[in-house]
């Protein structure tokens, strides 16, 4: 649900004029809000408001990898708007990968 408001965040701003750098960093920040919460209660059962920090490092990285493809695929001939649909998946994936591996990993 979070990914599919991402994407609509991000259809809206670039509707609306936004740059795809601008229209990116937009739903970004709304996915963030929401799906901090979400996430490290639902997803990695972790109340830890400091895990915020992290969290945010995580989706700076991934928000410069994600507008690199976007420029990428745009580049290669696809609108920003079917550029970010497709990315939606891998950065969900990757997203994954990185809070388990860096934010909310278990204590061995």
């Amino acid at each position: 649900a979070n990914t599919g408001f991402s994407i609509l965040v991000y259809w809206a701003f670039l509707w609306v004029g936004l740059t795809v750098p601008f229209a990116s960093l937009a739903s970004l920040v709304a996915g963030i809000l929401i799906a901090f919460t979400t996430q490290s209660r639902f997803v990695f059962d972790n109340r830890n408001p400091w895990k915020l920090l992290p969290y945010f490092v995580v989706w700076a990285i991934l928000y410069a990898f994600n507008l690199g493809l976007i420029w990428f695929l745009m580049w290669c001939g696809l609108n920003a708007y079917l550029a970010g649909v497709l990315l939606a998946p891998v950065t969900l994936l990757l997203s994954y990968v990185l809070q388990k591996s860096f934010v909310f990993q278990r204590a061995q």
